[in-house]
């Protein structure tokens, strides 16, 4: 795993970028050049993908090491805010924030062709927003955090490249990541009484309703599908 960045920090950045107010038309949140430069090698390294729709969107998992104990916080501010009484208490919270060695981080990229404005998310928060038109300001130094991104990333490419990402994504990530959709039909074959509750409360009009309005379309669809085989 790329870079001496870890998780911790990470997720430090992601909430402070996420929650600044630097985001939409005439933000004056500006970065040093050397982000911008990480920048232009991000978008010019995600060109070798295709994007996921017909917006141009970029779309990945990127991961982060959690890390030493010494790479989360300093235990000594944690005792004195009276956050933690123990280093035991301590390693602890550690844990319990960081629980797997490694954090999976969700991320989404966008480029304007015409605008050359860029976006990034991680997380589903809009951590990164790039306005051509504005001029870089060393006020915020964000170098480390977008050398890391550019780092990730590419980490990714060659992992997809080599045909091992995917392989990766359903080995590794975390079921809490994981996302979809489930009939209700098949829901209420594991969980039937999910289904007494939900039917309970129709009268029996409104049942008759649905089988009346569903299944006519589920039936026709069959014989549709029998007559062409």
């Amino acid at each position: 795993m790329t870079s001496d960045m870890f998780a911790p920090e990470i997720q430090s950045y992601i909430h402070w970028l996420g929650n600044m107010e630097h985001h939409g038309v005439g933000s004056q949140f500006l970065f040093d050049e050397k982000s911008h430069v990480h920048l232009d090698d991000l978008f010019k390294a995600l060109q070798s993908l295709d994007p996921v729709n017909d917006n141009g969107v970029y779309e990945l998992w990127l991961r982060a090491n959690r890390g030493r104990l010494e790479d989360f916080e300093d235990f000594e501010e944690y005792r004195d805010a009276g956050e933690v009484e123990s280093f035991a208490e301590f390693e602890q919270f550690w844990v319990s924030e960081f629980p797997a060695e490694t954090e999976w981080h969700h991320f989404t990229a966008v480029e304007d062709p015409l605008t050359r404005f860029h976006a990034v998310t991680l997380d589903h928060r809009l951590v990164l927003e790039v306005d051509p038109h504005q001029q870089s300001n060393p006020m915020h130094d964000l170098s480390k955090f977008t050398g890391w991104l550019v780092e990730a990333v590419e980490e990714v490419i060659l992992e997809i490249k080599a045909g091992e990402y995917l392989r990766h994504l359903e080995r590794d990530l975390p079921l809490k990541h994981r996302t979809g959709t489930i009939q209700r039909c098949d829901v209420w074959k594991v969980f039937p009484e999910w289904r007494n509750e939900f039917l309970e409360d129709l009268a029996p009009s409104d049942v008759i309703s649905i089988l009346q309005s569903q299944p006519m379309t589920f039936y026709r669809k069959r014989r549709s599908n029998r007559h062409s085989t």
